[in-house]
């Protein structure tokens, strides 16, 4: 039982650090400087594949290429930036539209986290989920 509490605080411990790191990048480049071509790149080969929830199977997803989907519905976002900071592997999924953006960070997982230990976590605003490979 300890193991869904420990995987969760470090989800949103990596998520308020990969919040601060993006903040932080984007106002040292004066601007967004997401590669707007990176939906077109495939995301890291680690997080390639199909997920299930590590405590509750009926929650997938899926990765091929740069395609994501959760619970078979396709993830639209307009760019990705990768954060690699100490051994943890983060993908921030962003939208262009600013107008869009609170929906898109409610509606969508907004980021994908292998931590050092290999765990993988999805999540958004309202939560995250911990997964593990289908079989």
């Amino acid at each position: 039982m300890a193991r869904p509490t420990s995987i969760l605080t470090l989800a949103f411990s990596l998520m308020i650090a990969t919040m601060a790191l993006t903040i932080s990048s984007t106002a040292k480049a004066g601007g967004d400087a997401m590669d707007k071509d990176a939906r077109l790149t495939a995301l890291p080969a680690e997080m390639q594949g199909d997920w299930i929830g590590a405590e509750d199977d009926s929650y997938t997803v899926s990765i091929h290429g740069a395609r994501i989907k959760v619970m078979g519905k396709t993830v639209i976002y307009d760019s990705w930036r990768l954060i690699q900071q100490d051994g943890a592997t983060t993908v921030d999924l962003r939208v262009d539209d600013p107008a869009e953006e609170y929906d898109f960070q409610r509606r969508n997982i907004i980021g994908l986290v292998i931590s050092p230990e290999g765990d993988f976590l999805v999540y958004n605003v309202r939560y995250s989920m911990a997964l593990r490979r289908q079989n």
